[in-house]
């Protein structure tokens, strides 16, 4: 039910952010470093998505 709901939640997403993790474990706490590093990687990668509409939605009048 939960991988519905996400895959549902995914295609409706504006940007989706996805750090390359899948090695990493769900319980495997000895590498959360690893995947802290990973999600802000790819954070900083989809910045320039995030700005794009970020800028739009300003144009629109739908942003301060």
């Amino acid at each position: 039910m939960y991988s519905k709901l996400a895959s549902i939640q995914v295609c409706k997403a504006d940007v989706v952010i996805k750090p390359k993790v899948a090695h990493i474990g769900s319980a495997d706490f000895s590498k959360r470093h690893e995947a802290i590093l990973e999600g802000e990687r790819a954070a900083i990668e989809t910045l320039p998505q995030v700005q794009k509409i970020v800028n739009q939605l300003r144009l629109e009048g739908r942003l301060e």
